[in-house]
């Protein structure tokens, strides 16, 4: 596609998502794997990190699938196999039983999220002193 075709096609859909409303963080456009577009919108930069909340769960969901199809893990491991470092001096019982399966079910031993702005939230996650029984 020439770049001024190309150009108006992204000029299109720009608009079109004003037009909609959409929060419109930025975008990189790469056609086989060459990046021929990108845009960050104010108060936005690239390379500044920002919170995406759940579509995160679909990256990372994609991501443990294809180490599980390539033998490289599996979906019954322990999450804490993987995050040793982080684990407090005695762990909970329950934590050590979670797998990866739960994480991905979000069928965990908490009741609320361990995220917080600016907090190691995997320590703090692995650390909480209230766990509670997990969900079957």
């Amino acid at each position: 596609m020439p770049d001024n075709r190309l150009a108006a096609r992204i000029d299109q859909l720009v608009k079109r998502f004003q037009r909609e409303d959409v929060n419109l963080h930025g975008f990189i456009l790469t056609v086989d794997g060459k990046e021929k577009a990108k845009a960050y919108y104010a108060p936005f930069r690239e390379g500044q990190p920002h919170r995406m909340y759940s579509v995160s769960k679909t990256f990372t969901g994609i991501a443990v699938g294809m180490l599980a199809d390539d033998g490289k893990i599996s979906l019954d491991d322990p999450i804490t196999d993987y995050f040793r470092d982080w684990l407090p001096e005695t762990p909970d019982e329950r934590l050590l039983r979670l797998t990866i399966r739960d994480m991905l079910r979000m069928a965990t031993c908490y009741r609320w999220t361990a995220y917080r702005e600016g907090v190691d939230f995997v320590r703090r996650g692995l650390a909480l002193g209230r766990i509670y029984q997990l969900i079957d």
